[in-house]
């Protein structure tokens, strides 16, 4: 059974970049039906899964990040610590992702800065050792 993505961003007007949430790979899509499918994971060393969580598109650049979270099990998991671009070209069935750049230690940075600022939001604590992400005991 195919497996809903789990965030998408706009191609064009009617097209749809999504994202399954285990792998770095981008399918370019109508609402129902996968047209092309592009893999990224070898581009930001994803060996097994990222967990994209997020996308977002400004002007013809997507940004897609991973879960910065732990996995299932609390253990870190350093491709969920990943932001990467693609840029589009191209539209509706012409549409075409091309790899851009990645940011490996978002979570770090953001963990770093919120401890530099007070722990006002917990990331360092809410992504330690053995924290799982649907039980987070900060």
């Amino acid at each position: 059974m195919p497996r809903r993505p789990s965030t998408w961003a706009a191609a064009t007007s009617s097209w749809r970049s999504t994202s399954p949430t285990s792998r770095a790979c981008k399918t370019v899509r109508r609402p129902a039906r996968p047209l092309k499918t592009w893999d990224f994971s070898s581009k930001i060393d994803a060996i097994k899964e990222i967990d994209i969580e997020r996308a977002a598109r400004a002007g013809d650049t997507i940004y897609w990040t991973g879960s910065l979270g732990n996995n299932k099990d609390g253990e870190y998991k350093s491709a969920r610590n990943t932001l990467f671009t693609t840029k589009v070209t191209g539209s509706g069935a012409t549409t075409v992702l091309s790899y851009g750049d990645s940011h490996k230690k978002l979570r770090d940075d953001l963990a770093a800065w919120d401890q530099a600022h007070g722990d006002r939001y917990g990331f360092a604590a809410g992504t330690a050792d053995d924290q799982a992400p649907k039980q987070i005991t900060v």
